[in-house]
């Protein structure tokens, strides 16, 4: 099987999934959302919960490694139109297998 990410060819998906959710934070965002979705604030501050001396992270920072989530199909972008009442960052749909209690 050979997966390709961002033209670079991995012949392990292991690799390749090692490369998607690489980061400091992709991962604990990743954590953060598996119950639903959450808006770019509630991720931010859930960031800080639980690790002792955690700066907070730079509203840039936390854009492009939300982006790369998004461009990877990991997660999608819901009902981020101003004033909406629902909405965020939530585990793709179409991904069943990041959801929890799959099996």
């Amino acid at each position: 099987m050979l997966v390709v990410l961002r033209k670079r060819a991995h012949r392990c998906p292991v690799a390749a999934f090692q490369k998607m959710i690489s980061g400091k934070y992709k991962l604990r965002i990743l954590w953060d959302i598996q119950d639903g979705p959450l808006r770019c604030g509630e991720i931010k501050s859930g960031l800080l919960r639980g690790v002792e001396g955690t700066q907070e992270i730079v509203p840039r920072v936390l854009s492009r490694e939300l982006k790369a989530l998004v461009q990877s199909g990991l997660v999608v972008r819901q009902g981020l139109r101003r004033g909406a009442a629902q909405g965020g960052i939530s585990p793709h749909a179409d991904r069943p297998e990041l959801h929890p209690g799959h099996r």
